[in-house]
């Protein structure tokens, strides 16, 4: 592997790393969020008029925050994910082998993100938000409907999510073997 092949798959696999990283510490951070907000039990002003669960809301907003940065992080990393796995096969840096095993993998977590982003983000986006419009009104049987709504898609999501992680994490396992085998101190070894 020449050297600015060596660098593009090092930034690659920085690339994959660092998403991976976001993917786990939001669902960590989500998975946090919400048994703390049930303990705390709080009770919101601006939704006084809500006989329901505040701690959902309460929990359910600052995930919401969670999961916009996660987002916009993962769109950033996707990009320089495709620019520096463009330019190692326009460099002809990858073995046909990996290249297509990779661009499999890329053309999959392609598809997640889209679906994620596309259509099932801005449709739970949607009922989320009519859901917290109804409770702050005080319209229960609204907010009961959207909520509803929104938890029939939230294992998809959540489904989805993972995919995107365990897409991600092979694409890093195949990044860090290209880079172990380009390695000439592992070349000796071998």
């Amino acid at each position: 592997m020449h050297p600015p092949a060596r660098v593009l798959e090092t930034v690659h696999a920085g690339t994959l790393g660092v998403w991976l990283g976001v993917l786990v510490m939001t669902g960590a951070g989500a998975a946090v969020v919400f048994p703390e907000m049930r303990s705390l039990d709080p009770r919101l002003p601006d939704f006084a008029a809500y006989g329901g669960e505040h701690w959902l809301i309460a929990g359910g907003r600052v995930a919401q925050r969670l999961f916009t940065v996660s987002d916009i992080a993962q769109l950033g990393l996707f990009c320089v994910f495709v620019a520096t796995f463009t330019a190692m096969v326009l460099g002809r840096a990858l073995a046909p082998r990996w290249r297509e095993f990779r661009l499999a993998l890329a053309l999959l977590l392609l598809g997640v993100l889209a679906y994620r982003f596309g259509v099932l983000g801005p449709r739970m986006a949607s009922d989320l938000g009519e859901y917290w419009s109804a409770a702050r009104a005080g319209d229960g049987e609204t907010a009961a409907r959207a909520k509803a709504a929104f938890d029939a898609d939230h294992p998809l999501g959540s489904r989805l999510i993972g995919a995107s992680a365990a897409l991600v994490a092979l694409s890093l396992i195949a990044s860090l073997v290209s880079l172990g085998r380009a390695s000439p101190a592992l070349r000796e070894g071998e």
